[in-house]
């Protein structure tokens, strides 16, 4: 998919969408592959935990506003752009965090990240069924892959939080 999306960003460089689709496939991979399992540190055994920890949080932080602008892109008009300036300011202090930074400071913002990205989600996905109210292109498969997404993220931000009693999550809504 990312590969996909790329050559189509690449081919139609006008249409960020496929673009802010393939970072959003990037943020996926690195969360998933780094997060709850420890692969890179088997392969680099020397790798130092904030090293590791910022990859991590880097890609979790970026996860809400790379979707956001993700559907501010494919559907152009819908969302406004003075929210759209924010989203990238705040994504911009996220990410600088994680940069700067030790872990044993950012690792304290991701609660107040997990707050604000709420009506982060519930903004795209009211802005998704607007886009299918409007009959926009394969709206309706992008407001049913918001819907699976947005719930799997929810569900995960519950389980890392121990708020949800589960032994295993498979984000299975990635399939999606």
């Amino acid at each position: 998919m990312i590969l996909t999306h790329f050559i189509l960003f690449l081919l139609n460089r006008k249409d960020w969408s496929n673009l802010f689709f393939v970072i959003l496939c990037i943020c996926s991979f690195i969360y998933l592959y780094l997060r709850g399992t420890r692969y890179l540190l088997g392969f680099f055994p020397d790798l130092e935990w904030d090293f590791y920890s910022k990859f991590l949080f880097a890609a979790a932080f970026s996860y809400g506003p790379v979707l956001f602008l993700f559907n501010h892109y494919l559907y152009p008009g819908l969302i406004s752009k003075k929210i759209c300036t924010i989203v990238k300011i705040a994504w911009g202090i996220f990410v600088l965090s994680v940069l700067i930074f030790s872990t044993s400071f950012f690792i304290k913002l991701l609660p107040i990240y997990e707050i604000l990205i709420f009506p982060l989600f519930l903004y795209v996905l009211v802005k998704s069924h607007v886009a299918f109210k409007n009959q926009k292109k394969g709206s309706l498969v992008t407001l049913i892959g918001m819907v699976i997404l947005i719930i799997g993220i929810i569900i995960e931000i519950l389980f890392e939080n121990q708020i949800l009693p589960i032994t295993v999550i498979v984000p299975s809504y990635l399939v999606f």
